[in-house]
């Protein structure tokens, strides 16, 4: 099979760049904490887990991070031609592999291409960036969870009052 372009040709690179963007948690409303109802009609303020960070840093920022993607239709000039079978990959000094449905002879026509990666990119990261963050965990799982952590919490304090309590309160005090 004859490769459609030639080393040396100069064509257009149809391709996107990804910009960082931010919106409002669809989950907290940028709030940081949802308010769940129990089976018994108490209501709990957890903290959103579709906008917590993790990690060491556990809390949830109100937003949640995507990527936007934008037109970067470049020429380049062809140095490498890689033909597998039926299909045909090339090479630039800045790009190592380029399809060849993403190279075209005209600005207009990468233009025209870029435009469809960039609706299904963008469709494909809203889509990613809406979703559950956790799709393992459901908000009863979550309720349940903090509210143990509490009742943890509250004995942890009482056991360590107790404790600073039966301490010596003078120097000279001590045993």
């Amino acid at each position: 099979m004859k490769p459609k372009y030639n080393i040396g040709d100069k064509v257009w690179y149809a391709t996107t760049r990804s910009v960082e963007r931010w919106l409002t948690c669809p989950c907290c409303c940028g709030d940081r904490f949802v308010t769940v109802i129990t089976g018994d009609g108490k209501q709990h303020q957890i903290m959103c887990q579709e906008c917590n960070t993790g990690g060491w840093e556990d809390h949830a920022v109100g937003s949640k991070k995507y990527y936007e993607y934008e037109t970067t239709s470049r020429e380049v000039t062809i140095n490498r031609i890689e033909v597998q079978g039926d299909k045909t990959d090339y090479g630039t000094v800045d790009y190592y592999r380029i399809e060849e449905s993403d190279l075209f002879l005209s600005k207009d026509e990468a233009d025209a291409r870029c435009t469809i990666l960039i609706q299904e990119r963008n469709k494909a990261e809203l889509d990613r960036a809406l979703g559950k963050h956790d799709h393992k965990r459901t908000w009863a799982w979550n309720t349940a969870y903090y509210r143990k952590k509490i009742k943890e919490a509250h004995r942890d304090i009482e056991y360590y009052t107790a404790k600073l309590n039966a301490a010596p309160k003078k120097k000279d005090e001590a045993v």
